[in-house]
């Protein structure tokens, strides 16, 4: 694993991708650099929040266009409410 600097939302936390085998999916394991505390969340949300420059609600969901959870290209993402998904 390679710790990088996140991206701004997140850049007061380094992250480390992580694939998870079960799901077949990215996932982005964040750190904070004040206290070491963690947070795990997809890839792909991660990599939308940074596209847009602001955290994602909770109401937002990252939905893959393709159905391919691998395809984290950002033209392959869009935002969807929890009920549309």
């Amino acid at each position: 694993m390679v710790r990088e600097n996140a991206e701004y939302p997140y850049d007061n936390y380094y992250i480390y991708k992580i694939f998870h085998n079960k799901e077949k999916r990215m996932y982005a394991n964040l750190i904070s650099k004040k206290d070491n505390s963690r947070k795990t969340i997809s890839y792909s949300r991660y990599l939308m929040a940074v596209h847009l420059g602001r955290f994602l609600n909770n109401n937002e969901e990252v939905d893959h266009i393709n159905n391919d959870k691998m395809d984290d290209r950002i033209e392959n993402l869009q935002i969807l409410s929890k009920i549309d998904n």
